[in-house]
């Protein structure tokens, strides 16, 4: 069951994948513990099977009603590292909800709907972009990629032993999936960790000022790539449910951040036969931001309502 679509303020290229790619079973009322402090009910879950105990959450559906579409859904999906799509049922017949209305309904865009609104939308944490977006080959020939973490010392080194169990558990080939630690000891080693916090944004030495965590992966060969998608979601739970950390990201090993004050990587080509170059937005640089983060914006959600009720 595919679905797609675009960010424009993102990448150029379309974000695609597969809601039952790996699926073991699918279930309904599935309920999920958050970094919130609360549970929340999933209507529609799809799982597959476990890296360690626990079924792995592929993606989720939510069933509304004239898009009625609870924040708190949306900060889920910030939280949890899976696809979440909200489906708009509104006047629809039962006999209408067919496996070949689920197809569009996951590929539907306002141009392709007849009334110039789409009925679904997906929810994705940009930490997940770089798993599904498709991006042409010319950008990088070695088809890897890489994410920057900053977080405290202990945190670090949890990661270390996370991501290398993890891709020892998926059977990558050893070396393949590289995790590593950049020490700004030495001169050269402080200049790597200085261009490191660049991508991530100019308060990375809050995080930590003296390491960092860097993870070389191989880049997913398409959306039908179940390793590389049991890796990259279970990555992005760990370190949006159990790390506080910001996470930057280079599309390909070894390119440079010339711009550090653009928010998305722009990759440039030149084409010799039409004597041109061109540009290209390929994907955000910053990926993740502390859980905590989040959290403040649910207190504060909370503390709105609170007022608005007190007041009237």
């Amino acid at each position: 069951m595919p679905w797609a679509f675009k960010d424009a303020e993102a990448s150029d290229y379309p974000l695609e994948g597969n809601l039952l790619l790996g699926v073991d079973h699918v279930v309904t009322e599935h309920p999920l513990d958050t970094p919130f402090g609360c549970r929340f009910r999933l209507d529609i879950a799809v799982l597959g099977p476990p890296i360690q105990t626990e079924p792995m959450v592929l993606g989720g559906v939510e069933i509304e009603l004239g898009h009625a579409f609870d924040g708190r859904k949306a900060l889920i999906g910030k939280s949890l590292g899976f696809a979440l799509i909200s489906i708009d049922i509104t006047e629809m017949a039962l006999d209408e909800l067919t496996p070949q209305w689920a197809e569009q309904a996951l590929t539907a865009t306002t141009r392709s709907h007849e009334q110039g609104r789409r009925q679904t939308y997906l929810y994705l944490h940009d930490l997940l972009y770089p798993l599904y977006a498709q991006l042409p080959t010319f950008l990088d020939s070695e088809q890897r990629h890489q994410y920057l973490v900053f977080a405290d010392d202990s945190t670090l080194r949890k990661l270390v032993n996370w991501m290398n169990l993890l891709a020892k558990t998926l059977d990558y080939p050893s070396g393949s999936v590289a995790v590593a630690i950049v020490n700004g000891k030495s001169e050269q080693s402080r200049k790597m960790l200085e261009r490191a916090g660049q991508v991530v944004g100019p308060d990375w030495a809050l995080f930590n000022n003296h390491q960092c965590l860097r993870l070389t992966v191989p880049r997913p060969k398409g959306p039908a790539d179940l390793q590389a998608h049991r890796f990259h979601m279970t990555m992005a739970r760990l370190l949006l449910s159990h790390t506080d950390a910001l996470v930057g990201y280079k599309y390909c090993n070894g390119v440079d951040n010339n711009h550090p004050e653009e928010d998305v990587w722009i990759a440039h080509r030149w084409i010799a036969d039409q004597n041109m170059h061109t540009q290209h937005r390929v994907l955000p640089k910053r990926l993740a931001e502390p859980i905590n983060r989040l959290m403040k914006v649910v207190s504060d959600l909370q503390r709105s309502n609170a007022m608005v009720e007190e007041f009237g």
